[in-house]
């Protein structure tokens, strides 16, 4: 039986202490990080942060060894879909998962005379389909996708080339 990634639901903020530990244990554990753009006293900052604060995806071969070894782990509530048999996440769940570790890179736009975004590069331009609004002045658009059966709303930073 092949490996599978699953999603735990973490303490909120512990989410890199978990990975730590499970890394530590042998696991391969996955926890998307972007790249902020926050505007302070009249400029912009970058600040890197967790996309899905209080989850953790971890790929594993599911048995009650490592249920009992990852339930144990600190900070861990408990592992999404049930402790007998927790579903997995699909392929293609996981691969929009993955690609979400590319908001660490902030996506570039240009924007047409009517105002419509128009993405260039980076995360926007992978999910330019699943792009849900845009605020041009905050820099911020939304993409929607579904992650373990559920529609997640995630904001994603852009630059705006002229």
């Amino acid at each position: 039986m092949s490996k599978k990634w699953y999603v735990l639901q973490v303490i909120t903020g512990r989410e890199a202490e978990v990975k730590n530990l499970l890394e530590c244990q042998g696991y391969k554990v996955l926890v998307p990080l972007t790249t902020k753009l926050i505007r302070r006293k009249g400029c912009w900052h970058k600040s890197l942060d967790i996309v899905f604060t209080g989850y953790v995806f971890i790929k594993l071969n599911y048995n009650w060894t490592d249920y009992y070894n990852i339930c144990k782990c600190r900070s861990v509530i408990k592992i999404l879909g049930g402790g007998y048999a927790p579903v997995p996440l699909s392929d293609n769940e996981i691969m929009n998962v993955r690609k979400l570790d590319m908001l660490r890179f902030i996506s570039k736009a240009k924007f047409d005379s009517n105002g419509n975004m128009i993405p260039l590069s980076g995360i926007l331009s992978e999910f330019k389909d699943c792009l849900t609004s845009v605020k041009r002045r905050q820099k911020r658009a939304v993409i929607e996708l579904e992650i373990a059966g559920k529609k997640a709303r995630i904001t994603v930073p852009f630059e705006e080339i002229i």
